[in-house]
């Protein structure tokens, strides 16, 4: 399949997509990967510490990104007027050693993360406070080929 994602274009068997320790992450992060869990025909599956959902066609991935950011713009509008403003954005991670293999063996990956930023106002002064938010427990991972396949 070959996904678009902000104007790149990865060929990929299979988007998966992370949700590792449900029950730590944030508010924000169970929500982006409920919506992905709702759209009809994906199925989800349980670790023992993660819930996962690949998505192998084109049009589920296009609905589960466009939901994800649907949901991230309504949390950037929540913001209180005049005091915040709220900022997000992907980053991607990958480490592969000379041979295509990740730390742990496995094939390469191209993974998404989220990121985001507050911008808050202090009322008292013209100073702004900036918070960094790293969420750390969803995520994409945007598979390689697999040897052998």
């Amino acid at each position: 399949m070959q996904i678009n994602l902000m104007g790149l274009i990865f060929e990929t068997p299979c988007v998966v997509v992370h949700l590792y320790s449900p029950w730590r992450a944030s508010a924000l992060e169970n929500k982006l990967f409920e919506n992905i869990r709702q759209i009809p025909g994906v199925t989800m599956e349980q670790t023992h510490d993660s819930l996962v959902i690949p998505i192998r066609d084109l049009k589920t991935w296009k609905i589960a990104l466009e939901a994800c950011v649907r949901s991230l713009k309504g949390w950037q509008e929540d913001a209180d007027l005049g005091l915040e403003r709220r900022f997000w954005y992907w980053h991607f991670e990958g480490d592969v050693d000379a041979d295509g293999y990740d730390h742990t063996g496995e094939s390469a990956s191209l993974w998404v993360l989220l990121s985001a930023v507050l911008e808050r106002a202090e009322v008292s002064q013209e100073i702004s406070k900036i918070e960094p938010i790293e969420f750390e427990n969803f995520c994409f991972q945007i598979q390689g080929e697999r040897p052998g396949k």
